[in-house]
């Protein structure tokens, strides 16, 4: 084998389970079976080494792109650079640089992608997931089986390790660690290492959360070849009495992603990830939500404009892969950050305005050094100069001033005007570097001191004694800048501390989403009051998804405290919209933000639980009523009297008598036991006669055959559910139609003969 293939192998043997992409020259070659797994995931083109060795490439200015694609494949990825320039003769020496997998992405601009670590306890588990470029640490306990797959799936966690256990799970990269890469101890040393701290107690509330995050933050060192995480932030415990735990489903029936679409008028990466924050763990005490109400209505004139991702800035300082793009853009948002006016008067603002004002002291100096010295046209890489102005260096000066283009006029004006050939031009290339370019028309007027260089199709290119000698002295200038210029940016990257970075990431962040909350109340929302009361009061409430896309909406009112609205009415005729908006209208008030409403009083409530809407989930083996039962069984487990309950439809997925069971029974259980404020949709009429409820319904009007809705709540129960109008609506052939109002007809005329009767039901109260 040859040294280069040995080196190869060398390499591969690091990172077996990874694609390697070994850097030859300004391309990323691929071998073996990374080629052949390389060629179709990319669709690029397959060819061979020495006929044997399967092989491709791309080049290496283009390759980031290309690595998402490996990476969003569920592949690890490793990158190998050369790390000396090429010597003739000589193998260049080559390492592996950093590893990168799905959830393990430090200097790309990707949407948030975490890195999960698993340790068994008992029964249970411990979850700690990472995400890399934010250093932002999430851990959770005491998790079943089932509410982990749940933890998974609810947040973007694209890589997950299990130490000492297998758990495969689909669509993410699955790896198994033994139990023993990281102990106790190690793990509590490495964590107390980064966090400058004697014990972890108060950061974390198990020995498996310790464990889980250390071998996270252990994985990423090793791939990224780090000896520290100096952007990794303190853990947050998602199982918080300051913030409320929302589960996959209620995330889903409420919508959140597209109502954080709406709400999302931050103006910094970094912003737009703590509102999201907000709104998937909305607070919990009616105390922060006032705190936030006040800090929002400080931010209405607030602007975050031109501000970069500093979070994002610290995970690439800590991982050494700045650029000198990310140094320029740092100097711009510092001095956007030095305009910001801060003048409210609420807590937070006062909190926020001094950790801005006391970060920014501390990268002041280093922000205005770089808006003085550093090019407007900052390069991507800092290894070929280009990045600074002469003012950066004296010597930097020096050397520019050796490489200006003026002495190349010179010869070139010179050569003309001694060989008489007015095309004449002096020029280079990385290749050929410095040459005389003469047209063909022109070649018998050279002088014969002209040394040929190179033969074009329309001409030739020659080289002189003096423009040897110019050449020398340019190249020697061009590679003392580079030097200078990689010196004086690593030079530069020392002066920017990470703390305080980090310090005026996270206070700007909440400002961005504070400023962006402000901006609903031109939308006409209002500020609601929130207590500690069960009460439940809004008045002419409005969905907030759903005025947005429509030109009119009809508003409709709630008051009730402790109680369960049982809502009917006509499919289509609004009964899953209103709860929905009321669930839409609590949960941004827990937020801080202002609500879609004329006015609105409510208690904090402690927990949100959804039941809407009719899905499986067949990979997990459950079928449409199964889904609908499961989450039934959490709501009628889980809630207590000051959370917020809507159901839409119970017992649509089995037979009539069967499925009204299910929904008498359940309606009972919470109007008896659990007593919280609750919103129960149903086609069942028999469940308005329960007592301990409040009858509402959806009004609409039957004319002459058509149905015609008024999106209005009224009072008491509906008289009918309008279930063929609808059908009819939709289109069904006319013939089926007719044939259901006959075969409704003859249902009605006929007797139930298992309605269920209250005279056997236990007393309520």
């Amino acid at each position: 084998m040859s040294p280069l293939r040995v080196q190869y192998l060398e390499l591969k043997a690091q990172a077996k389970d990874a694609i390697l992409l070994f850097r030859l020259g300004d391309f990323y070659e691929f071998f073996d079976q990374d080629a052949i797994d390389a060629s179709q995931i990319l669709g690029i083109t397959l060819t061979s080494r020495d006929k044997t060795i399967p092989m491709a490439g791309i080049p290496h200015n283009h390759a980031q792109a290309q690595i998402q694609k490996l990476l969003f494949a569920g592949r690890k990825v490793a990158i190998c650079e050369q790390m000396e320039l090429p010597q003739k003769g000589a193998l260049v020496r080559r390492e592996i640089v950093r590893i990168l997998t799905p959830g393990i992405q430090i200097d790309h601009e990707h949407d948030q992608a975490y890195l999960g670590a698993i340790i068994q306890e008992g029964e249970h588990h411990a979850l700690a997931f990472l995400e890399t470029s934010t250093g932002e640490l999430l851990i959770d306990h005491g998790l079943s089986l089932e509410r982990l797959c749940e933890r998974i799936r609810q947040y973007a966690i694209k890589h997950v390790l299990t130490l000492g256990f297998t758990l495969k799970l689909p669509n993410i990269l699955n790896e198994t660690l033994p139990i023993n890469y990281i102990t106790k101890n190690r793990a509590q040393e490495l964590l107390c290492e980064h966090y400058d701290i004697g014990v972890l107690d108060a950061l974390f509330p198990r020995p498996g959360c310790i464990i889980a995050s250390a071998a996270a933050v252990l994985m990423v060192l090793r791939t990224q070849r780090l000896d520290r995480l100096t952007h990794l932030h303190r853990p947050s415990l998602l199982k918080s009495s300051a913030t409320i735990d929302l589960r996959e489903e209620t995330i889903e029936h409420l919508d959140l992603p597209h109502l954080f679409k709406l709400i999302n008028k931050t103006e910094t990466a970094l912003g737009a990830r703590r509102l999201k924050y907000w709104l998937y763990h909305p607070f919990r005490q009616s105390a922060k939500i006032h705190e936030q109400q006040e800090a929002v209505k400080d931010c209405v004139a607030v602007t975050c404009t031109g501000i970069m991702d500093l979070e994002r800035l610290a995970g690439k300082l800590a991982a050494k892969l700045t650029t000198p793009r990310d140094t320029y853009a740092l100097g711009q948002s510092l001095l956007q950050i030095e305009a910001l006016k801060l003048t409210g008067s609420s807590a937070a603002i006062q909190r926020l305005s001094q950790t801005i004002c006391d970060a920014y002291q501390q990268l002041r100096d280093v922000g205005a050094w770089i808006r003085m010295h550093q090019k407007a046209d900052a390069p991507t890489t800092h290894r070929d100069g280009g990045i600074f102005q002469g003012s950066a260096h004296p010597d930097l000066s020096e050397l520019l001033r050796a490489q200006d283009t003026q002495a190349l006029l010179q010869l070139e004006e010179q050569e003309i005007k001694n060989t008489g050939i007015p095309t004449l031009k002096v020029r280079s290339n990385r290749i050929y570097g410095y040459y005389i370019e003469i047209t063909k028309s022109q070649l018998k007027n050279i002088p014969t001191h002209y040394e040929r260089k190179q033969t074009l199709s329309n001409g030739e290119r020659f080289t002189t004694p003096e423009l040897k000698a110019l050449e020398r002295i340019l190249l020697t200038a061009e590679a003392r800048q580079r030097e200078l210029e990689y010196v004086l940016f690593e030079e530069l990257l020392m002066k920017i501390a990470i703390n305080p970075l980090m310090q005026l990431a996270d206070a700007l962040s909440e400002l961005d989403a504070l400023s962006a909350l402000s901006r609903m109340l031109e939308r006409n929302w209002v500020f609601p009051t929130i207590d500690t009361s069960t009460d439940l009061i809004i008045d002419q409430g409005r969905h907030p998804l759903v005025e947005q896309s429509q030109q009119s909406f009809t508003p409709n009112s709630i008051q009730c405290a402790s109680t369960t609205f049982l809502i009917t009415g006509p499919n289509m005729g609004g009964k899953s919209t209103f709860m929905r908006q009321i669930g839409l209208i609590v949960l941004l008030g827990h937020i801080g933000s202002p609500v879609p409403a004329r006015s609105a009083h409510f208690g904090a409530v402690s927990s949100f639980h959804t039941r809407i809407g009719a899905q499986d989930a067949l990979e997990r083996g459950q079928s449409t009523f199964m889904v609908e039962m499961t989450e039934l069984a959490r709501i009628l487990h889980e809630a207590d009297e000051h959370s917020l309950i809507i159901i839409d439809e119970i017992g649509r997925g089995t037979s009539t008598y069967d499925g009204l069971s299910v929904a008498w029974a359940s309606l009972e259980w919470l109007v008896s036991h659990i007593r919280a404020r609750t919103l129960f949709a149903t086609h069942y009429h028999e469940l308005t006669s329960l007592p301990g409820i409040i009858n509402v319904h959806m009004h609409a009007l039957d004319i002459d055959g058509k149905l015609k809705f008024s999106y209005k709540l009224e009072p008491g129960p509906a008289l009918q559910s309008f279930g063929i109008q609808v059908a009819d609506l939709a289109g069904l052939p006319k013939p089926v139609i007719n044939r259901a109002w006959q075969i409704l007809g003859r249902l009605d005329k006929k007797p139930r003969k298992c309605i269920l009767s209250t005279d056997t039901q236990l007393s309520l109260f």
